[in-house]
C-alpha cells in the first residue's frame, strides 16, 4: 500500500504519491511505469494508437483578488528552465523542471504558501536526475508530463507546459531549503517573457481572472518590477475624537 504525500501547484502546493519514478528524457536513467501506465498504453496499442492523451485530476490554484494582493503574498522571480525530469506516482505524472533563477524582483514582509523541501520528499518521487543545484538554481514542479511505454506515448497536460531555455516570471512560494519553488496560483501565477521583455500569460483570454488582466496592463517586466519596488509604506496621521494622532502604517502600491 503506497501513503500519498499530496502537494499542489495549480492547486494548493504539489501532488505527489510513492511510486516508481518515470523519466522522459533520453539522458537519464529510465525506470519501470506503475501497471495504471503500462495497461492504458497495451490497450491504446491494440487499438492502433501511438499516442494517448489523458484527463488528470481537477485542481485549482488558490484566488488571488488582484496584482496588490498577488505582491503582497508572493515572491515574484524570473527563470529560465535547463533541465526536465518526469516523475510519476500510481495515477498521475509530474514534472520537475531545474531553472536557473535570473532575477528576485520582489519578496514581501511575510510571504505566504510554502513548497516542499526536498527532505519532505519520498526519495523514490526526487528529481535525482536533476541534482545537485548550483547556487542560483532552483527546483519547480508542475502536474503533467509525458512518458513512453510500450511505444506509446502517454500525456497529461496542464495547461502551462514550460520551455527550456524559455524565460518566464512566477508568482512563487518558496521552501525553507530555498531549493525548490511552486506557483500557488496554478497557471495564473505563470507567464512567459517574450524577447522584448512583454509578459505572456499561460491562462487562454476566456479564463483570465483580475490578476491576470492586471499584469497584462502592466505590459512589460521592467513594468511590473517598478510596480512592485515602488511598494512602500506610509505613516498617516488618523484623528480621534481627543483630538490626539495615531499613526498607521498602510502598504500602498504606486500608480
Amino acid at each position: 500500500m503506497y501513503h500519498h504525500l499530496r502537494f499542489f501547484l495549480l492547486g494548493m502546493l504539489f501532488v505527489f504519491g510513492m511510486a516508481r519514478l518515470v523519466l522522459t528524457q533520453d539522458n537519464v536513467e529510465k525506470r519501470s511505469p506503475s501497471q495504471y501506465f503500462r495497461s492504458l498504453a497495451m490497450q491504446a496499442k491494440a487499438n492502433g494508437k501511438s499516442k494517448l492523451k489523458l484527463p488528470g485530476p481537477q485542481i485549482t490554484g488558490i484566488s488571488a483578488e488582484n496584482l496588490q494582493q498577488a505582491i503582497d503574498n508572493y515572491r515574484l522571480i524570473t527563470v529560465r528552465p535547463t533541465a526536465i525530469q518526469t516523475v510519476s506516482d500510481t495515477s498521475d505524472l509530474y514534472t520537475w523542471y531545474k531553472c536557473k533563477t535570473l532575477s528576485v524582483l520582489w519578496t514581501p514582509v511575510r510571504p505566504q504558501g510554502k513548497a516542499h523541501s526536498l527532505d519532505q520528499i519520498p526519495p523514490e518521487l526526487q528529481p535525482s536526475s536533476l541534482l545537485p543545484l548550483a547556487q542560483n538554481e532552483v527546483l519547480l514542479i508542475r502536474r503533467g508530463g509525458i512518458i513512453t511505454v510500450e511505444g506509446v506515448i502517454l500525456e497529461i497536460s496542464n495547461g502551462a507546459e514550460m520551455s527550456l531555455d524559455k524565460e518566464y516570471l512566477l508568482f512563487a512560494a518558496l521552501a525553507s531549503d530555498g531549493k525548490v519553488v511552486a506557483v500557488p496560483l496554478g497557471r495564473a501565477g505563470i507567464f512567459s517573457l517574450s524577447k522584448d521583455g512583454l509578459l505572456m500569460p499561460s491562462v487562454p483570454e476566456e479564463e483570465e481572472d483580475t490578476l491576470v488582466r492586471e499584469v497584462k496592463e502592466q505590459g512589460s517586466l521592467n513594468a511590473l518590477r517598478s510596480r512592485a519596488i515602488n511598494r512602500q509604506s506610509i505613516r498617516i496621521s488618523v484623528p480621534t475624537p481627543s483630538s490626539r494622532s495615531a499613526s498607521l502604517s498602510l502598504p500602498i502600491v504606486a500608480p
